[in-house]
Parts: C-alpha cells; sequence; structure tokens
C-alpha cells in the first residue's frame, strides 16, 4: 500500500507541471491565430482601379497640313495619348489636343524649357 501512495505521488506531482506547459504553449497558439485572424479580417488596402488605359502611337503625324483634322483622325481610330509635338508648339500642341480629349506627353528642346500648363482634369473655366 505504501509502495502505491508513493507511486501515486510521483505520477500525480508531474500532472500540475505537465498541465500548466501544455496549456501554455497553446494559449500562446491560439493568441498567435487570433493574432493573424485580426491581421486578414482587418482594413483591407485601398485597391488600384484603373479607369483608363493609354493607347498611344509611336510616330506622331509626319505633316503640318490641316494638323487638328489629323489628331481628330487620330482620336477617331481610339488613340487617347499623343507622344510628342509634330508641327505645333508644345503649348499649342496642348490646347489642341485637349480640345480633341486626348492626352499628350510633350518633349522640351531643353531642360530649361518650362513644360505648358493645363487646367487639372474636371475644372471647368
Amino acid at each position: 500500500m505504501q509502495r502505491l501512495r508513493i507511486l501515486l505521488e510521483r505520477a500525480f506531482r508531474w500532472i500540475p507541471s505537465v498541465f500548466w506547459f501544455n496549456f501554455k504553449t497553446h494559449m500562446i497558439r491560439i493568441l498567435g491565430i487570433l493574432c493573424l485572424l485580426s491581421l486578414a479580417l482587418g482594413a483591407e488596402p485601398a485597391r488600384f482601379i484603373q479607369d483608363r488605359f493609354a493607347i498611344g502611337f509611336w510616330v506622331p503625324p509626319r505633316t503640318t497640313n490641316n494638323l487638328p483634322e489629323r489628331y481628330r483622325e487620330i482620336r477617331e481610330a481610339h488613340f487617347n495619348l499623343v507622344i510628342g509635338t509634330s508641327g505645333f508648339g508644345a503649348e499649342e500642341q496642348v490646347r489642341v489636343c485637349e480640345s480633341l480629349g486626348l492626352k499628350v506627353l510633350v518633349g522640351a528642346d531643353d531642360p530649361a524649357t518650362p513644360c505648358p500648363t493645363a487646367p487639372p482634369a474636371g475644372a471647368t473655366a
């Protein structure tokens, strides 16, 4: 009987420490999972939504005759971006392209040449 009592005491003496170790381990795992879930379910970052797709052409018109009509034809061909200047100065290029609803990337002759300014998109005169 004495032997049984000693064996039981030894067995039960280890149960609380083993239980506590498992409890701490499980709680750490549960807290880690909860943290990951809170990050996953948190506020989503703002997504980029592309409202336009730039379609340009490699070389601007090589003619200087009736350029506004050429750019109108370009717009009707579903291009929406003009790169470079052709027969216009940069400011005139911006004015003609904006009147037709085309976006424009003009080239400056040298780095000191200021780019022409245009009113912001959606601005009313």
